[in-house]
């Protein structure tokens, strides 16, 4: 049975069985995740979810970055809203979602709850992630390309397995915990470019926070979740098929070992990047300016556009969904930064003529691709000369990793403006020594 066997995997696989690989992914996605929170927690979503679920809470846990604490629920809706407020934070290829953004924080807030150790958080994370990818297969490529946020819908499954393991439950309240985790699953793809994304990784984080204590303390629902009729992998499945759940591989194969997360190098939609990385490669190669391009033309194999929903974007969350503006942005800046998407820039008069000139076209390609797998056609015409290029590797990803430099120049840039230098440096510093900590409560709290 699906259910039971993730339950018991999510509980029950020993800390120490975990390869030093898994490991340490796990600690390089919270560092970039905290400074991607960091940043976002200057933005207005951000500002949003800390008034609604205010701090201040005695015990509950750590709202990153600053000096306030929330309760543990509210600690990880506010931490995870932060977190992808500005769509720079990683993902996964197989799970086709950001999958650090809603289960760090969820492992977090449960484990300042437990007074737990740091090795135990980065453990009940890299099994929460274990759990989720194990399910995005199941569901088949339909149930993001008809809609679904994979972030919220399999993310909350991961964050409820994370918490359940930091909080102790054993395999009947987990198996408890997933079921009414079922029937919280929700996020709409529709809702890319508003401050509605981020929100769902903030339900996700909550929820899964939610879940596993209702179920620590005894609430019971549906226990095979997975399995039977009428079951999640069936109702949210475009193409659904139980029999595609790996669970042969449970505690051999890790994601964060193989084939890792995909580190982002610009904070906008990952479908975009390819198409940056193109145009940057063939501005170097053939010195092209800004004013010199007659027109770009972008080809997109199946699947891969659709989270591309503004062609003609009007405010800042809008044009990180749109490849037209980050080309503009791009040419016209030299760069792709923090700082490109805010409504003013999105609505420059040299930046809406840039993007106008900018095409898509669709390429024929085997089967159904995605933003994270596949490829990019770029053909850019300037100053009467074509030249393009595929590229066929996506930025960030273990065949075009970012270098440790990149990493830390990432946190820092994160960082600035929000914190001091000297309050950057003390948490790097934390977060370089997190896996050593006995106790991870405050870990990623900044004094005043």
């Amino acid at each position: 049975m699906i259910t039971e066997r993730l339950a018991e995997f999510a509980v029950g696989f020993p800390t120490s069985g975990i390869p030093e690989a898994a490991m340490g992914g796990a600690e390089r996605a919270l560092a970039d995740l905290a400074g991607c929170a960091v940043a976002g927690s200057a933005e207005p979503v951000a500002r949003i979810a800390r008034e609604v679920a205010p701090g201040g809470a005695q015990g509950g846990a750590a709202v990153w970055g600053s000096p306030d604490r929330a309760s543990i629920e509210d600690a990880a809706f506010i931490n995870a809203v932060q977190s992808h407020a500005l769509d720079f934070d990683d993902s996964s290829s197989n799970m086709r979602a950001h999958p650090s953004c809603s289960m760090l924080p969820a492992a977090l807030a449960a484990g300042e709850a437990a007074r737990a150790a740091g090795r135990e958080v980065l453990a009940a994370y890299a099994v929460g992630l274990e759990v989720a990818r194990r399910l995005t297969p199941a569901l088949g490529p339909g149930h993001y390309l008809s809609g679904w946020h994979t972030t919220s819908t399999i993310g909350i499954f991961g964050a409820a397995a994370a918490a359940g393991r930091l909080l102790g439950l054993d395999a009947r309240r987990q198996r408890h915990a997933f079921g009414l985790a079922g029937s919280l699953v929700g996020g709409l793809s529709r809702n890319f470019g508003s401050m509605g994304k981020p929100f769902h990784a903030g339900h996700a984080a909550r929820a899964g926070v939610h879940v596993a204590r209702l179920a620590a303390a005894g609430m019971t629902a549906d226990a095979d979740i997975f399995d039977g009729p009428q079951n999640v992998i069936a109702v949210y499945g475009g193409a659904a098929d139980g029999a595609l759940v790996d669970l042969q591989s449970l505690g051999s194969s890790w994601e964060l070992a193989s084939p890792g997360l995909l580190v982002k190098q610009w904070p906008c939609c990952y479908a975009t990047h390819r198409a940056i990385a193109g145009v940057r490669t063939l501005q170097a190669e053939h010195g092209f300016a800004a004013a010199d391009v007659e027109r770009i033309r972008i080809g997109f194999p199946p699947g891969t556009e659709g989270p591309l929903r503004y062609k003609a974007p009007r405010t800042g969350l809008q044009g990180k969904f749109s490849v037209e503006y980050v080309l503009a942005a791009l040419l016209l800046d030299g760069k792709v930064a923090l700082g490109s998407f805010t409504d003013e820039m999105v609505m420059r008069p040299a930046a809406q003529a840039l993007m106008a000139r900018v095409e898509r076209y669709p390429v024929a390609a085997d089967g159904i691709l995605s933003s994270l797998k596949g490829f990019t056609d770029v053909e850019v015409r300037a100053g009467g000369k074509t030249c393009s290029m595929r590229v066929d590797r996506t930025p960030g990803s273990s065949e075009w990793p970012l270098s440790d430099a990149d990493r830390q120049a990432k946190f820092m840039d994160c960082c600035d403006g929000v914190l001091t230098a000297g309050q950057a440096q003390a948490l790097a510093r934390g977060l370089a020594s997190f896996r050593a900590l006995p106790d991870v409560r405050g870990a990623l709290n900044v004094p005043a």
